[in-house]
């Protein structure tokens, strides 16, 4: 038989499971004060979650696991305003790595799943073009901002990765007209 577990953490107004390993959950929740969202790893049960949202950050999400890692975005205000990145966890708000990429140009970013196989990690999601401003596909091939490949087609508009296994990424693209 199936059972379900309420995980709706004291202190939440609503929260949301996005992935699980089996043992953990990841996903976000809305407190009453917070105003954004704030990224949730469970151990099973809602007296037992981490609140991942990094100091300075007004809100993050967190939408996929893979072993002890959890990926997602986060929302920090700077002198370019609001922006959005990919983010890594390991376990707690102090582990986070920003995951923005630096070695290919990305208004903003966000990692939504990951898949781990022995050291190899790959991690999918998208970023916004800084020129047309739709969505590119995105790969990272290890755990930094550096390893980022852009993976839109150059007969698409926009295009996500939705999911990743230890070598490859599924997605959907979006062609003009």
């Amino acid at each position: 038989t199936t059972t379900a577990t309420d995980l709706n953490p004291s202190g939440f107004a609503q929260s949301y499971a996005e992935d699980t390993s089996g043992t953990q959950q990841v996903g976000y929740g809305y407190t009453n004060t917070s105003g954004g969202s704030q990224a949730i790893l469970w151990n099973s049960s809602a007296a037992n979650f981490v609140n991942l949202t990094p100091t300075g950050f007004n809100s993050a999400e967190a939408l996929g696991i893979a072993g002890n890692l959890t990926v997602g975005y986060g929302q920090f205000n700077n002198t370019n305003g609001a922006q959005l990145h990919a983010m890594l966890w390991t376990g707690t708000s102090k582990t986070a790595t920003d995951l923005q990429p630096i070695n290919i140009q990305t208004l903003d970013s966000r990692a939504v799943a990951i898949a781990t196989v022995g050291s190899q990690t790959l991690i999918g999601g998208y970023g916004t073009d800084p020129s047309s401003f739709f969505e590119h596909a995105l790969i990272w091939t290890n755990k930094s901002a550096n390893s980022a490949i852009d993976l839109n087609p150059s007969t698409y508009m926009d295009s996500q990765v939705t999911a990743v296994n230890a070598n490859v990424a599924v997605g959907f693209g979006r062609v003009d007209g």
